[in-house]
């Protein structure tokens, strides 16, 4: 678990609007240039990234607990925790943050690939490939801003 400064509210507000809507905003960008015309290629590619998004926040709740469980045991073994208690300035940001990369890379390949089927000029493997790229772009940067604190844990909701 790492300690970091906590941040306000409407910052925490900014960065999840933005997350949401405007990878919502770049998948439809991305499908009406690489398969201009295709409905069902820009309704995939709109879901996308608000999906891996959603999905990378339960799955960061499930490996928190994964993690957190076998700790807290030790700890109560050992006589109580070592970690001295947090500011109310400061957060706790759970383990597991890294999940965001694997959801969001392993999305967008298999949609890419349905992508670059439905693109009437572009090759089906480049076309997965640039999905997958942003995918792991897109969960990497989830991933810091996890790790630094700007994305809530989904038990603070």
């Amino acid at each position: 678990m790492r300690i970091v400064p906590r941040r306000r509210l409407l910052v925490t507000i900014a960065v999840l609007a933005l997350a949401f809507f405007g990878a919502a905003g770049l998948g439809l960008a991305l499908a009406e240039r690489v398969a201009p015309g295709s409905h069902v290629a820009a309704l995939l590619s709109f879901l996308l990234l608000p999906a891996a998004l959603i999905l990378g926040f339960n799955a960061w709740l499930g490996v928190a607990v994964l993690i957190a469980a076998p700790r807290l045991v030790a700890a109560l073994v050992r006589g109580g925790p070592r970690r001295p208690p947090i500011e109310s300035h400061q957060t706790v940001v759970p383990p597991g943050e890294w999940i965001f990369l694997p959801i969001a890379s392993g999305l967008a390949l298999p949609a890419g690939i349905v992508v670059g089927v439905l693109s009437p000029d572009r090759a089906v493997w480049a076309v997965g490939l640039l999905y997958w790229a942003i995918g792991a772009a897109y969960g990497a940067t989830l991933w810091g801003l996890a790790r630094h604190g700007y994305l809530p844990f989904p038990d603070s909701a």
